[in-house]
């Protein structure tokens, strides 16, 4: 429970954490009356939580035309001008409750609102002037919004969708491999977001766009997915008291109702005019579930990355020179291991961040599933007596070839309990065979720092070789670990060798 003692103009009223983010809370006025709360994420912008009631604008901007005549096509009401028969709407990235508190304005009779952030609902329920979440039409869904696509799949059509601004821009680098929104604005979201729509239902995606080729990008993603291009503007109200603004698309399974609808609302028509942008852009490469980086204008790896990669580098040639000395030497198997097991875990994660969301619990999941797989391994080889390596390997390459073909959509289940085990089961298995490898090996080497050693720089590698994703993809860096594996059984079969 948030409670504010008293609000003051001036300062932060609180700040508060949550599972992703820092949040903090100031009051928003507007001629000395409180019109709502901005929340910072990190320090920086990221959202208000406006009182846009008709009681409120009216006595603050009635007498004001052109405000009013702002107010009737604002941000949250225009998906309403373009369907007004929608009686069923999904808002995913609801925040603190603007989207929602739209629709309601509008009359819509359900409301299904998606948020990834507890907290960020949690300000919403308590703070909003509205009161949206508040309401018995508002069903809220704490989960990612890819997730919630694949839990409504064939079981709820909606008329209208609407992404609200989902950017975790505040949340790390753009180059991040796991943000929050990386799988969220892909051809494969969008199509399953597509799926969900009623005949004729509409969908609106707003987005803070900041450089062409992000415009061309998502203008491309929605040409590819409904077969046209979408109808795309910039919205900005005056001094943004009707919300901060940004560009949003629009695309329909109605065009000609569409059309007809602005067509019929000389406001809208006059803004979707006046603000149109440019219908036929340059082409980017689109963002897919294998290629979800957004904010990467092509493929190739980030100058920053790069920098950071020739660092490791060169700290990795020093350190390896001063622990290899006095007779130590490389020990390839326990090197390949550990690059191969660190790029595996990249896979894993980035993997379950697609079937679950991305949300924290992914690691929690990942992390708990390799612990229970390494004691297993333990447990295993303190058992069995004689361990076969080439059995071992076997099974290790079969396993990550068999995550290399399986469709990720075949890993979709109702219950998240049983589909947790499955799926990190799955992903982890061959995490069990490597582990056995390792504890196999490092039994038997009689120098176990040197071995320890190798196999620390080899994940220091398996870390770096994991940005090739941006100019491969992710799947295919499941074929460099079989590479890294294959390096390591190789490794073994010569010190095999070499003790024979």
């Amino acid at each position: 429970m948030l409670t504010i003692m008293s609000v003051d103009q001036k300062g932060p009223l609180y700040t508060v954490w949550s599972p992703y983010q820092k949040l903090t809370v100031n009051a928003d006025f507007y001629n000395k009356a409180l019109r709502g709360f901005n929340v910072r994420v990190n320090n920086v912008g990221y959202m208000g939580l406006l009182n846009l009631s008709k009681d409120f604008v009216n006595e603050h901007f009635g007498t004001i035309p052109e405000a009013m005549d702002a107010y009737a096509v604002n941000q949250y009401e225009i998906p309403y001008r373009l369907k007004s028969d929608a009686k069923e709407i999904l808002i995913v990235g609801s925040g603190g409750g603007n989207d929602v508190a739209g629709a309601l304005r509008n009359g819509i009779a359900n409301v299904d609102a998606v948020e990834i952030d507890p907290m960020i609902y949690q300000l919403g329920l308590e703070l909003h002037p509205e009161k949206p979440y508040a309401d018995p039409r508002v069903h809220v869904t704490i989960d990612d919004a890819r997730s919630f696509f694949h839990t409504m799949a064939g079981k709820k059509q909606y008329d209208i969708i609407i992404f609200g601004l989902l950017d975790s821009h505040t949340l790390g680098s753009s180059y991040n491999n796991i943000r929050l929104d990386h799988y969220v604005y892909t051809l494969e979201s969008l199509q399953h977001a597509k799926a969900l729509l009623k005949p004729g239902g509409v969908l609106s995606l707003a987005f803070e766009v900041q450089t062409p080729w992000i415009y061309s990008r998502f203008h491309g993603l929605l040409t590819e997915v409904f077969g046209r291009p979408p109808i795309a503007f910039s919205i900005r109200s005056p001094g943004q008291i009707f919300g901060w603004g940004g560009v949003i698309f629009i695309e329909s399974l109605d065009p000609p109702a569409t059309q007809a609808a602005i067509q019929n609302n000389a406001l809208l028509q006059q803004l979707l005019t006046t603000n149109a942008l440019e219908p036929n852009p340059a082409p980017v490469k689109l963002s897919t579930d294998d290629w979800p980086y957004l904010y990467l204008e092509k493929a190739g790896i980030p100058e920053m990355y790069l920098c950071i990669i020739l660092s490791l580098a060169v700290l990795f040639v020093a350190v390896s020179q001063t622990t290899f000395k006095q007779g130590k030497s490389w020990q390839w198997q326990f090197f390949f291991l550990g690059a191969g097991f660190m790029l595996l875990e990249f896979q894993n994660i980035t993997k379950s961040s697609l079937l679950f969301g991305a949300t924290w619990l992914v690691n929690v999941y990942t992390i708990t599933a390799i612990m229970i797989f390494i004691l297993l391994a333990n447990y295993l080889v303190y058992k069995v007596q004689s361990i076969r390596p080439s059995v071992v390997y076997a099974l290790l390459f079969a396993s990550v070839l068999a995550i290399y073909l399986l469709p990720l959509d075949s890993l979709q289940f109702d219950n998240k309990i049983i589909k947790g085990i499955i799926v990190c089961g799955i992903f982890n298995i061959p995490v069990l065979f490597g582990s056995i490898l390792f504890i196999h090996a490092f039994n038997k080497t009689t120098d176990k720092s040197a071995a320890l050693a190798s196999n620390l720089f080899g994940a220091s590698l398996g870390g770096m070789l994991e940005s090739a994703a941006f100019i491969t993809g992710i799947r295919a860096l499941m074929l460099a670990v079989a590479l890294l594996y294959l390096g390591s059984y190789l490794a073994s079969r010569k010190t095999l060798t070499s003790r024979q």
